[in-house]
């Protein structure tokens, strides 16, 4: 499509879409407020199909698709929110969506704080050459993605390890994690200063500020007894 067309279809749907939400919310979203949402989302979806165009030539394999599988015991539901298979190689790309601000970071160690895209790929019944973040917000449009891709494109790099290794190293982290979810595994134990601030209403019940002086006793006592 030329910028008239692509302009007039996003304008449409935007319409459409604010026109549902004012349906739902009734007289809780004025005019003027969804005037201004939906010239907000033309804005950024005109941005967001500029950066679209610039890949490498795809095509949408799905959108929102649920698979259901068993992962070491557990039973799972995923939800990717888009596949694409890159035209010139065939190759398959995991696509998440984030309006904030993503980082692969959280794709790495042990315990993974984004775990969905990792999982999917590591169990998708199809090889997949790349996981990405769609990010999609005002400050910043762009693509934040790892894997072995054999065309260039935009904000997918190759990791630190190989492709297959990878994929290897996920597998091995996200089993133990489930495998001690099943276990029944629920010690209080945050990843990181972040976490550990939602539960600080929890601190005379979890007793993690006495940890080091219950480390002591246990030692003190030969063992938990």
């Amino acid at each position: 499509l030329d910028d008239v067309q692509l302009q007039t279809l996003v304008t449409t749907i935007t319409q459409a879409t604010v026109d549902a939400l004012k349906q739902r919310r009734g007289t809780g979203i004025g005019s003027i407020y969804a005037q201004l949402e939906q010239e907000r989302l033309n804005h950024l979806l005109m941005e967001w199909l500029a950066l679209e165009k610039s890949r490498p030539a795809f095509s949408v394999v799905a959108i929102e698709q649920e698979v259901e599988i068993p992962f070491s015991g557990l039973p799972l539901k995923l939800r990717i929110d888009r596949i694409d298979r890159l035209d010139d190689t065939d190759e398959l790309v995991l696509i998440d969506y984030k309006t904030g601000q993503p980082t692969i970071k959280s794709w790495q160690g042990s315990r993974l704080d984004e775990p969905q895209l990792p999982l999917y790929a590591v169990t998708a019944e199809s090889p997949v050459a790349a996981v990405a973040f769609a990010q999609i917000n005002a400050k910043a449009m762009k693509w934040l993605g790892t894997g072995e891709l054999q065309i260039r494109h935009p904000g997918i790099e190759a990791g630190k390890l190989q492709w297959q290794e990878q994929i290897d190293v996920w597998k091995h982290d996200l089993l133990t994690l489930a495998q001690a979810f099943i276990s029944g595994d629920a010690r209080v134990d945050p990843k990181n200063a972040t976490a550990l601030q939602y539960a600080e209403d929890l601190l005379p019940l979890n007793r993690l500020v006495e940890e080091d002086a219950v480390e002591k006793m246990v030692r003190a006592h030969g063992g938990a007894g």
